[in-house]
């Protein structure tokens, strides 16, 4: 494993640690249960105002088969 990695690994486990000694972990695992429903709310939500609103990728391109580059050296 990389220098970081191991870092990584130590701070998340001393944060933990910490966070237990304080009996803070409920709090944050809620706030992060709720961050995640709400993340997860305003993903569907844009998932269907673009299929409702969102304009379909130009047919026109693709209806020709290849389109030959415009770079032409």
């Amino acid at each position: 494993m990389s220098t970081k990695q191991i870092f990584t690994i130590a701070i998340i486990a001393i944060g933990a640690s910490l966070l237990s000694m304080f009996e803070l972990t409920q709090y944050i695992f809620n706030w992060i249960i709720t961050d995640g429903q709400l993340g997860l709310a305003f993903f569907v939500t844009y998932i269907v105002i673009a299929l409702k609103f969102g304009k379909s990728a130009s047919k026109k391109k693709y209806v020709n088969g290849y389109e030959t580059s415009l770079n032409r050296n």
